[in-house]
């Protein structure tokens, strides 16, 4: 046999080969994941109206009755909840970088007014949130809003960000108040009563569906509007 014959033989064995062990590999994972159990880590808080998320800190804040912190995790893994504590109705969360993160905390309330965002913090506020008016400051941070699609409820949300970033869908305003300094924010599928305020220092905004505008946009930043018809 030629030697060109047994180099192709040796190429197809290591083929199969490298294909059959993908394939054992990504059958033992998927019924490892299947038989994966898991439990809940939760703890009951004072009622708070303020919201502080320190430097690195992750949340996603749910609405519930009382306030409650919870985390998932894998049974068998030692986790611990983020330090926190309330004074004078105001929660401060901190970052917990030695906890095995298996998912953001989820964070329970029904009266929260305000959130600010320390450097390198994320918050997501999820569909079933409830908040009439909030008040939300961003310093090098993350805020996402997601309302749930086609809900008829308006929210007035005035945001200062600084140095951060912002994504906010299907949730509709009676008023949006916005002042951007080299921030990115981009809205869609909302519906906007009258939307006001500033991007400066080469911010972006990208927003849709609006009736009334009153912004202010300085010479660095840039913006694509598109208004209701």
């Amino acid at each position: 046999m030629k030697t060109s014959n047994y180099i192709t033989i040796a190429y197809f064995i290591f083929l199969f080969g490298g294909v059959l062990t993908l394939f054992i590999a990504a059958k033992n994972n998927s019924e490892s994941n299947f038989d994966q159990k898991y439990a809940f880590l939760e703890k009951p808080l004072d009622a708070f109206s303020v919201l502080i998320v320190e430097p690195g800190a992750e949340l996603r804040l749910r609405y519930g009755e009382p306030s409650t912190m919870k985390l998932i995790y894998p049974i068998g893994d030692t986790i611990t909840l983020p330090p926190f504590t309330v004074r004078n109705d105001t929660l401060f969360v901190s970052s917990n970088p030695d906890n095995k993160m298996h998912g953001s905390v989820d964070l329970y309330c029904n009266s929260l007014k305000s959130i600010q965002e320390k450097s390198g913090a994320k918050v997501w506020i999820e569909k079933e949130f409830q908040a009439d008016t909030l008040l939300v400051n961003l310093e090098g941070a993350e805020f996402s809003y997601f309302a749930e699609r086609g809900s008829p409820k308006r929210v007035t949300l005035t945001l200062t960000a600084n140095r951060s970033e912002i994504s906010i869908g299907e949730t509709n305003f009676d008023h949006l108040d916005i002042q951007l300094n080299e921030s990115k924010m981009n809205v869609w599928n909302n519906s906007i009563n009258n939307l006001t305020g500033s991007i400066t220092n080469n911010s972006n905004l990208n927003i849709v569906r609006f009736k009334k505008i009153s912004l202010e946009v300085d010479e660095t930043s840039k913006y694509q509007l598109s208004k209701n018809n």
